[in-house]
């Protein structure tokens, strides 16, 4: 015991002072969490993305890889949510991108007949399906988030957009993924 209290009477200056930072640093203490919104903003992310996607380049359409543009973007903007600017800029982009690939596979590949023409394997219904849902979800999202963004809604208009936008990531998300089996031809 005597030993105990004599180490603690005879500490270094220098631990004195680092533990007074300690202390008057930990009033302020934040618990450290990963955030769209630090000095490098979404573009680590973005970095990550690109990197997959030169990978994925190899071995899927020129289609698929915009596809995967459009995904990667909408990504990054659910996960920068909390940081309007970013929201806006990665959302907006991963809609106008979905939106330009819908029509240029129209115009291109009559996307629509095909559809329609069901010859396509059940995983690639239901691509289409889900995609299709999630474009049309597009419009109330759209709506809601540019009432908020203007400030002209309330709570009701947040929860709106929210609701709209999960379901539409969620169709988003299942298109996405079912796209890929747009590579293997039907037997």
């Amino acid at each position: 015991m005597e030993i105990a209290q004599s180490l603690e009477s005879h500490e270094r200056p220098s631990n004195r002072k680092a533990k007074v930072k300690v202390t008057e640093s930990t009033d302020n203490f934040k618990p450290l969490r990963p955030q769209a919104t630090t000095s490098s903003g979404p573009w680590l992310a973005v970095g990550a993305w690109l990197s997959a996607m030169a990978v994925l380049a190899r071995f899927v359409t020129p289609y698929m890889l915009i596809a995967t543009a459009a995904y990667c973007s909408m990504v990054t903007g659910v996960l920068a949510r909390k940081n309007q600017k970013w929201h806006t800029r990665f959302m907006g982009t991963a809609i106008f991108i979905d939106l330009t690939l819908v029509l240029i596979l129209e115009l291109q590949r009559s996307a629509i007949k095909t559809a329609m023409a069901f010859s396509l394997t059940l995983p690639q219904q239901l691509h289409i399906g889900a995609s299709t849902i999630a474009v049309a979800l597009y419009a109330p999202v759209i709506y809601f988030g540019l009432k908020k963004w203007r400030g002209q809604g309330d709570a009701s208009t947040r929860q709106k957009h929210m609701a709209f936008g999960k379901w539409a990531f969620v169709f988003r998300t299942l298109g996405f993924l079912l796209m890929f089996s747009l590579l293997w031809k039907k037997p």
